[in-house]
């Protein structure tokens, strides 16, 4: 029989929520002003159409791609038992879904992909910025947009900064044969391509694993499962790539003409995104900061991996904004959530969230020079009532808690600074000796069964990690830790905390048997990369380990581009020597995509043949290099060993 935690929820129905959780979702939804509608009527204005069912969108494979309108649950009242009502607002809000007019001349599709695309009709065509995560969408978007508004052909193309939501779609909008010829222009700040490839190439598979937990797309849309992403709906699916940008704009400032729309670009690198410009239309009299100003606190560190954020150049760019453009600003628009209408609205939205990230800032300092450590001053951090009363400072994304992390990382790394901290044992052995210190895996369980009938559910959580690293089989702390993470989700405003806990539930009852491999890079992307950055990749893919012994020297020749690289194998890494003037004992001649889907799958002597890379000489060679070059699962566990 299975063992239940005393005073627990049946973890086969997962998600009924104890009183302890009841208890702490009433007392929110009474400290809470959910009587103002003020963000409503912002999110409704200026509102044109939309698709009643997305289900029409599918992918190449016929899959649905954007699952925008089963989130309509979030109106129902009985939704509320098991979403904290703070939470079940955003929700609702993000779920007003289609195309909108923010100005005459300016539109946004909102609610077809975790971002927004934003429309600015030039004088001839359009100037699309940001166009969304997957083609599929993007263009629905678009569609929806000239349905409307007419048969407007894009001139332009802009991604404001180097995350995937913000530029994978651009297929959808563009033909890439007339950016090839000059009739298309695609904008991006500098260094786009090197921030894009170092996220979603270089640490990609493990950066889209932790996103599957921050999104939360392998759970069920509903009440009892993700019900937003905090910036947006959710996350989409579908063709995903990186066009490569035709210009890009660097310095402090630069102002561009557009298809007769004039633009003025300001950098704000290392904010949100270690690649990223606001915009200004004087025209217009609309400010866009992008993701510099949303309607929830942002990540200093995004859960699913990224370099940590400066909170100092953040709040600094938001001050210098203000001073700039706060009293001309009529109307500010960002690539996610819904736009804040009128000059004095502006200027008190831009400085409550300057005000925001400096707080995080300079407080979590303070504390750090008392000596508080990481976890000590996350606990502690609380926004003064001036902060803690605005609705768009509440944690849907960000949180105080773990930015104040991310501000203790930026300063003093992942150290505490205890000597006793400094080397400990890694999860798998520490969960082995404290099991067994305290008595063996039954013995710590009875134990947690209290601590769950006391709500402490996050001990328990804590506690079941260590028994499930030493005894991963125990069903029991399966179960234990799965129903702890349950209520953690309930009694969270956090959506990103939410997903992260009911993905780590979902993975501890039903341990996905998926074995697929990471796909490799694609054709586009490969295309937008620089020959060092293939090359790069090829080197983080290489076996060190088992390939320690290896040493093969390979030429990659380029004939096309007249480049060529000596590649060598030697101490477990692959280096590469561009114009060497020695040659391998093979050369492999290949243009950067069909490199990639040379390294992307196991290869054989006949699979080789096959290939679009040419192989001559020693194809032995190629082939004990390619032997050891991994290929990354898609599924690696998390909440497991």
């Amino acid at each position: 029989m299975t063992h239940l935690p005393a005073g627990s929820p049946d973890t086969a129905a997962p998600l009924v929520p104890t009183p302890v959780t009841t208890q702490i979702l009433s007392e929110a939804s009474a400290a809470l002003p959910l009587d103002d509608t003020r963000d409503f009527d912002d999110a409704a204005r200026g509102f044109i159409a939309t698709y009643e069912s997305f289900d029409q969108f599918t992918s190449a494979a016929g899959a649905k791609v954007w699952k925008g309108d089963e989130f309509g649950f979030v109106h129902e009242e009985e939704t509320a038992g098991t979403v904290h009502p703070s939470l079940l607002r955003l929700a609702r809000l993000n779920n007003l879904h289609g195309l909108f007019e923010v100005v005459e001349g300016m539109y946004q599709i909102r609610g077809f992909d975790l971002a927004n695309m934003t429309i600015v009709e030039g004088e001839t065509g359009l100037i699309v910025i940001d166009p969304l995560t997957t083609a599929e969408m993007a263009r629905a978007g678009l569609d929806l947009y000239r349905e409307h508004r007419g048969q407007r052909p894009v001139r332009a193309v802009i991604y404001s900064h180097s995350h995937a939501d913000h530029y994978g779609g651009a297929l959808g909008v563009v033909d890439p044969a007339e950016v090839e010829a000059g009739r298309v222009r695609i904008i991006a700040p500098g260094g786009f391509v090197e921030e894009a490839v170092a996220e979603n190439v270089f640490a990609g598979n493990a950066m889209r694993r932790r996103s599957q937990y921050q999104f939360g797309p392998l759970l069920e849309r509903g009440a009892l499962g993700t019900v937003d992403a905090g910036i947006g709906m959710g996350m989409g699916a579908g063709l995903t790539t990186l066009l490569a940008p035709t210009e890009t704009i660097g310095g402090a400032r630069a102002t561009v003409m557009l298809d007769g729309v004039e633009i003025e670009f300001v950098q704000a690198s290392n904010t949100e995104a270690p690649s990223e410009f606001i915009l200004w239309f004087p025209g217009l009299q609309v400010l866009n900061l992008v993701e510099l100003a949303t309607h929830t606190m942002h990540n200093l560190l995004t859960p699913r991996g990224a370099v940590v954020r400066d909170a100092v150049a953040w709040w600094k760019t938001l001050h210098s904004a203000l001073v700039e453009y706060g009293g001309r600003a009529e109307v500010l628009i960002g690539q996610h959530h819904w736009p804040t209408w009128g000059t004095e609205a502006v200027a008190e939205y831009i400085a409550d969230q300057r005000d925001m990230y400096k707080f995080v800032h300079d407080e979590s300092l303070r504390r750090m020079n008392h000596g508080q450590t990481m976890q000590e001053l996350a606990e502690e951090i609380a926004f003064p009532p001036g902060l803690a009363s605005r609705w768009h400072t509440q944690g849907y994304y960000g949180s105080l808690n773990h930015n104040s992390k991310a501000i203790y990382q930026h300063y003093l790394g992942w150290w505490d600074g205890n000597p006793l901290t400094y080397h400990q044992h890694p999860p798998a052995e520490s969960g082995a000796r404290l099991i067994r210190m305290l008595g063996g895996v039954d013995a710590v369980l009875d134990q947690l069964d209290g601590f769950f009938a006391e709500g402490d559910y996050r001990w328990v959580a804590q506690m079941s990690a260590a028994v499930l690293f030493a005894e991963p089989d125990s069903v029991r702390a399966r179960e234990l830790g799965a129903a702890a993470l349950d209520q953690m989700a309930i009694q969270t405003a956090n959506a990103s905390w939410r997903n992260i806990f009911l993905t780590g539930a979902q993975e501890l009852r039903e341990e996905s048997a998926r074995e697929r491999t990471d796909r490799g890079i694609d054709a586009p992307t490969a295309e937008a990369m620089t020959d060092e950055q293939i090359l790069d990749y090829a080197g983080i893919c290489f076996n060190g380990v088992t390939g320690a012994e290896l040493t093969v020297s390979l030429t990659w020749a380029q004939p096309d581009a007249g480049t060529e690289y000596l590649l060598e194998t030697r101490n477990g890494v692959l280096v590469y020597t561009e114009g060497a003037q020695e040659s391998g004992s093979a050369t492999i001649t290949a243009g950067r995509a069909a490199l990639a889907q040379l390294l992307s799958r196991p290869q054989t002597e006949e699979s080789l043949a096959a290939a679009e890379a040419v192989v001559s000489g020693d194809t032995a060679a190629v082939l004990a290099l390619l032997a050891h070059i991994d290929h990354f699962p898609r599924f690696f566990p998390v909440t497991l060993p």
